[in-house]
């Protein structure tokens, strides 16, 4: 074998994926080296004869006696020469020549096609981008998420799936990812989009089926979540003012969550065990969420979750009237068109959420201490607490401005 025939195929082994089609093809190349060897041997007249008579010993049938090949040392009745490799499935695929040479000559051609055939096999053959992201999902993040999270991660992929859909995984490059992302509109959902396909990527880098992730390569900037204020204390006032007109649970569970600052979910999840009337306490463990209408219970959303949140004594008073065991028995979608219905009445914007950003306020401004306010919330982390869910308001600042100047009045 010539060292440009060696160098072509070493070539062809570094573009394989597959440490066990590898090493096939290295072992095609020695036995390959060893039996030209042989061959050379055999022409060397006085270094070759006790190898001759050993060989001729051996194979009075067959002269080379490789695993799964093998030519004919004699003439077949018609004066040819035959020889056959065996495939992988058992089968035997047969070559015939004038001579010994011509056959093995025949045989180690076809080792090498067959060889680099399987590396483009091999290629055309992984799987496509929806194919291995189904397997993605089954096997790493179905049994591990809740449905929402599972929720969030197949809207997310949908435009994945859209722009690569029946594509091979190691045909989509940086470019094709790059393009996908600048097609789609800024916002959380492509950071999940980005960060959903690079998982999926690097998992098939693992198994192989991809050199490089070509996520890694891409440049897209982050969207940066639009902060959503809390109410000031006027702002409050008059949010609460409106809800005494109204009567309706709705009403009830406003002020329920401002309050004590739980998440809507954990809120329609409370049931009257969960209460503790004589203390003006609840215990926050579990929280609901809804697929298709359906109303799904399940763990809160992180360790730091399960907490003990005080209760105004009157609002306590409220829900131990409320006749039967769910305290707020509504749907989420229910809660969102009550709240819209205030807003139209309003002349600010206030949310849901912004219930719970109002709640963390408050207790910053009567000097509620980070890690309690971090327990009360049930955040897993300070720096959420103080810089997602804090606000220092221009109001609080006015109103404490002469305290902070009589620190200073020595100076």
């Amino acid at each position: 074998m010539e060292r440009t025939e060696i160098k072509s195929i070493l070539e062809k082994i570094r573009e394989l994926n597959d440490d066990e089609t590898s090493m096939k093809v290295l072992q095609l190349v020695a036995e390959s080296m060893a039996f030209e060897q042989l061959k050379a041997l055999r022409c060397n007249t006085e270094q070759s004869k006790d190898i001759k008579a050993e060989i001729s010993s051996k194979e009075d049938n067959m002269l080379i006696n490789i695993s799964g090949i093998s030519v004919n040392s004699k003439p077949r009745a018609d004066g040819r020469y035959q020889g056959y490799v065996t495939e992988d499935d058992g089968r035997r695929k047969y070559f015939y020549g004038g001579s010994v040479e011509e056959v093995e000559k025949k045989i180690n051609f076809y080792r090498k096609q067959s060889a680099v055939v399987g590396v483009k096999h091999k290629k055309q053959n992984t799987p496509t981008f929806n194919e291995f992201a189904d397997d993605w999902y089954k096997t790493y993040k179905e049994p591990n998420l809740k449905i929402k999270t599972l929720g969030t991660i197949k809207n997310a992929l949908s435009h994945a799936r859209q722009a690569f859909g029946g594509k091979r995984l190691s045909g989509i490059t940086v470019d094709d990812v790059q393009k996908m992302l600048i097609l789609m509109p800024q916002g959380r959902t492509r950071d999940l989009c980005r960060q959903y396909t690079g998982q999926i990527f690097e998992k098939a880098k693992i198994r192989r089926f991809v050199k490089e992730n070509p996520c890694d390569g891409i440049e897209i900037k982050k969207y940066v979540k639009k902060h959503k204020p809390a109410l000031t204390k006027s702002e409050q006032a008059e949010f609460l003012a409106h809800l005494d007109k109204i009567e309706s649970r709705y009403a009830l569970l406003f002020r329920f969550l401002l309050s004590t600052g739980l998440r809507i979910g954990e809120a329609l999840a409370l049931t009257k065990r969960d209460v503790d009337f004589e203390k003006h306490t609840v215990y926050v463990c579990k929280d609901v969420v809804f697929v298709k209408e359906e109303r799904i219970i399940q763990t809160p959303k992180s360790a730091t979750s399960y907490r003990t949140v005080p209760v105004p004594e009157a609002i306590c008073d409220e829900l131990k009237s409320i006749v039967g065991e769910d305290i707020f028995p509504f749907s989420y979608n229910a809660v969102n068109k009550a709240m819209q219905r205030i807003r139209a009445n309003l002349g600010f914007n206030v949310t849901i959420h912004t219930l719970r950003h109002t709640y963390a306020t408050r207790l910053e401004e009567a000097n509620v201490s980070p890690k309690v306010k971090q327990a009360l919330l049930g955040h897993s982390s300070l720096e959420m607490t103080q810089n997602v869910y804090t606000d220092t308001q221009t109001e609080y600042l006015e109103s404490i401005s002469d305290n902070i100047r009589n620190v200073f009045n020595a100076i």
